[in-house]
């Protein structure tokens, strides 16, 4: 499946701004290539971590895991910003922001298992996770039923990631005018800083609001896509491949998968220490040990109270 998405990434007459192909030129692939380099270094890591393809078996993840996803996200944001230099992009706007929050009614597509990871793990810590995986739950079944309805097959498990009914199944959906579940009241994305690829590569030149699925020139919006360069989408689509996770390509749905292996429990890294959760699940508030009443502040009170003071 992996490679089914890689290929309708790359396919031609994809309807979605975000699926287009963008060229970047020659002097922004030179000026970028040390991060590509270190991108391909962290990845390696990743690849060479022990216990990686056991992540589905034994519910957690490698020791060094968050540090080496976290070394490919540093390097994949300098390279985007290098690239958006090189190609004058200064002004272009991103998902996750005020001005790109029309962008943000399409649901990330090619996300992977490890990107759903690093989410996961930041949204379970959450006061209310509840509710937000719950929205997860909704959309991921909306946008399913979106796509089941346009096949015409037997067999909904074959249809493939870069057919028609994929493609008019996501517009439809898109056209619902449905944020993503990480999108708060102004548009700001809450998981900024673990947003998938698919959201970082994303630069608007156009007009914001042309981005908004049903406007009369979506079809018009002018952009590039900084993808991670190819050789490297290759190895994070065999590392994907190794987990064995079965990752569902669209972000909603990898998150339910998540949780449906832990069963709604923290993924814990190994040698992580756990986090303290109530009986309801939601992580319980550290004490706040500089509260007027607090114990700290109280001692020697009270001592020798009902005594006489002696002459």
């Amino acid at each position: 499946m992996v490679w089914g998405f890689i290929g309708a990434l790359f396919g031609r007459g994809r309807p979605l701004p975000r699926d287009r192909n963008s060229k970047i030129s020659r002097a922004a692939k030179k000026a970028a290539q040390p991060h590509v380099d270190a991108m391909a270094r962290a990845i390696s890591t990743l690849e060479g971590l022990e216990g990686i393809a056991d992540v589905a078996i034994e519910k957690r993840i490698p020791k060094g895991f968050s540090a080496a996803y976290s070394d490919l996200q540093k390097h994949y944001d300098s390279y985007i910003a290098t690239v958006r230099e090189a190609m004058n992009l200064g002004d272009a706007v991103v998902p996750g922001t005020p001005e790109g929050k029309p962008a943000c009614y399409e649901v990330p597509m090619a996300v992977t298992g490890a990107e759903a990871i690093v989410i996961y793990r930041t949204i379970r810590t959450w006061p209310d996770f509840p509710e937000v995986a719950k929205k997860l739950a909704e959309q991921g079944e909306r946008q399913f039923n979106e796509i089941q309805s346009r096949y015409t097959g037997k067999d909904p498990s074959k249809i493939r990631m870069g057919s028609k009914p994929v493609q008019e199944g996501r517009i439809a959906y898109a056209k619902e005018a449905e944020p993503c579940a990480f999108a708060d009241a102004k548009g700001r994305c809450r998981i900024w800083d673990q947003r998938p690829q698919s959201c970082r590569m994303h630069h608007i030149q156009t007009d914001p609001e042309w981005s908004r699925p049903g406007h009369p020139n979506f079809d018009q919006v002018k952009l590039v896509n900084i993808r991670i360069p190819l050789r490297q989408q290759v190895a994070l689509a065999q590392l994907e491949k190794r987990m064995v996770l079965g990752a569902s390509p669209f972000l909603p749905a990898t998150l339910m998968q998540i949780i449906q292996l832990v069963e709604g429990n923290m993924l814990y890294e190994v040698g992580e220490a756990p986090v303290r959760f109530a009986a309801d699940g939601k992580v319980m508030a550290k004490a706040n040990r500089n509260r007027k009443n607090a114990k700290k502040f109280n001692k020697g009170k009270g001592k020798g109270k009902g005594k006489k003071k002696r002459k």
